[in-house]
C-alpha cells in the first residue's frame, strides 16, 4: 500500500484547478473559498511542494496538520 499525504492548495482563480489536478487526486474543491484538497504520494510531497511554490496560480498551500495529529494518536 502506498502512503498518501494531503495538501491543501489555495488558488487565485477556480479555473486554475486544471493546472493543479495533474499533481495528485483531487478530493475536494471549494468554489467559494477557492481551495483544493489533494492527495499525493508521500515520497513525492517535497517535489510537488517545490513546484507549487513556483506556480503563479497558487496563492498558498499547507499540509493539514490536524489530520496528521489525529492519525498518529
Amino acid at each position: 500500500m502506498i502512503k498518501r499525504q494531503g495538501i491543501i492548495v489555495y488558488l487565485y482563480y477556480n479555473r486554475d484547478l486544471r493546472k493543479i489536478a495533474k499533481f495528485g487526486d483531487v478530493v475536494y474543491h471549494s468554489y467559494k473559498m477557492r481551495y483544493v484538497h489533494l492527495y499525493v504520494d508521500e515520497d513525492k510531497v517535497e517535489d510537488i511542494l517545490k513546484e507549487l511554490d513556483g506556480m503563479k496560480a497558487v496563492k498558498k498551500f499547507c499540509l493539514p496538520t490536524i489530520l496528521i495529529l489525529i492519525w498518529t494518536l
